[in-house]
């Protein structure tokens, strides 16, 4: 009778752990009819740059800088003047009428072409920087959110793991329930575990399906007509972990970086200068200019020639107005610069005291914490399979190992995080080079 029960239990345990396999093959062949299409960080910022639309839309800025180039560069037209007397008409012959042309050219003095062209091109240049900082900007939108689908990937691979080792679990403590070795009880805790993970796996997979449409929009993708799924890089998790060993530069150091990198401090020093060139244009506009006319005219059968010169009689209007007025935004564009750069001291220091906070938590969860709590769940389980603990002991020792590892997962991701802000507010890739 034994031997009996022994051969029906060994039939069911072979049959439920074939369940289990089928199960997980079933699983990894929907995967497979849904193939992830492996995008890397480099190729999110490469499409990102090239069809994001609102750097698209930027562009179109420093176009129509350039055709303020274009017109700064013209000179005044010349005017044609014709004159013809026609009335009285009675009684009069052609020759009685007078008629003539007068063809005149305005000299700009001053400087004014000059002045114009060096504002517009240093205003061009403002453009310019502006457009570069944009891309800075969306740089760092998409390394973020980049970095949200490979921490929520890992989360859900993480989920997905406990799940499979609760399945057979589950499929275990069945075959006990079955030949009478564990209480009903502890197969219905088993199974309510169980459920919680299939919970934390739908939750993992619907964070990575929000953060990979927010990664589609802004490579320019259209999320809506996309079918297949996007798999990051998989060696990002290691990477991370391994730059944790390296020390972060001085505040002082960074300081001196993002000064000379910042599209945005450029752009509003180049912004001072260009202030400076318009109060320069606007003096050049106080000059007179002059007018030289060459005229043609016939009166009575005659034929005469002259020249007249014209020039404004600068009494009221000295162009005061203004200069005044190019003068105060050239001072208020010096103390913006100055503000922004205390805000960047500012910045770049609490940025830094972050890093350096989340490096050594993650250094400590890394090397002390995370290990031993892998080490001590392999133990309880190991010793839950055979029988000689409780399943209270063991579903304790995996929850902790589960939440250490979404720890963990979530400091490496905060870490990065801190070295992308870093370059961010520096403006430049030295920290965490993928």
């Amino acid at each position: 009778m034994r031997m009996h029960i022994k051969i029906h239990l060994k039939r069911k345990c072979c049959m439920l752990l074939l369940s289990v396999v089928l199960v997980t093959l079933l699983r990894v062949t929907s995967d497979a009819q849904t193939p992830a299409e492996q995008l890397t960080l480099t190729q999110a910022i490469s499409e990102a740059t090239l069809h994001n639309q609102s750097l698209r839309a930027l562009k179109y800025e420093t176009a129509a800088a350039e055709g303020d180039i274009t017109t700064a560069g013209l000179r005044p037209n010349p005017n044609l003047t014709l004159i013809a007397d026609i009335l009285p008409s009675g009684g009069l012959t052609p020759a009685d009428k007078y008629y003539g042309a007068s063809l005149s050219m305005p000299f700009e003095l001053g400087g004014k072409r000059n002045a114009r062209l060096s504002y517009a091109n240093l205003q061009r240049d403002v453009t310019s920087l502006k457009y570069d900082d944009a891309v800075r900007q969306t740089v760092f939108s998409v390394k973020s959110t980049y970095l949200d689908v490979v921490t929520s990937q890992q989360k859900a691979k993480v989920a997905g793991e406990n799940l499979l080792l609760f399945d057979s679990l589950v499929a275990l403590d069945r075959i006990r329930v079955s030949g009478q070795e564990i209480a009903a009880v502890d197969l219905t805790r088993t199974e309510v575990e169980r459920e919680k993970f299939a919970l934390d796996v739908l939750a993992a997979q619907e964070q990575n399906r929000a953060v990979t449409t927010a990664l589609l929009a802004l490579v320019g993708r259209n999320a809506a007509n996309r079918t297949s799924r996007i798999q990051s890089d998989s060696t990002l998790i290691p990477k991370i972990a391994a730059n944790a060993d390296t020390p972060l530069p001085s505040a002082d150091s960074l300081i001196a970086i993002a000064i000379t990198e910042r599209s945005d401090i450029k752009a509003l020093k180049k912004a001072e200068e260009a202030d400076q060139a318009q109060t320069e244009l606007q003096k050049a506009l106080a000059a007179i200019d002059l007018t030289v006319s060459l005229d043609a005219t016939r009166q009575q059968g005659t034929t005469f020639w002259g020249t007249s010169f014209s020039v404004p009689l600068p009494i009221f209007d000295l162009h005061q107005g203004e200069i005044q007025k190019a003068e105060a935004q050239y001072s208020e564009a010096q103390i913006q610069t100055e503000a922004a750069l205390l805000q960047l001291r500012a910045d770049l220091t609490s940025a830094l005291s972050d890093a350096n906070t989340k490096r050594a938590s993650l250094i400590k969860l890394r090397d002390n914490i995370i290990e031993k709590s892998r080490s001590v769940r392999t133990s309880v389980e190991y010793a839950y399979r055979r029988g000689s603990t409780s399943l209270i002991d063991f579903l304790d020792a995996v929850r902790t190992e589960n939440e250490l590892h979404q720890l963990f997962v979530d400091a490496l991701g905060s870490y990065a995080k801190s070295l992308i802000t870093l370059d961010f507010l520096i403006g430049k890739d030295i920290l965490y080079v993928l």
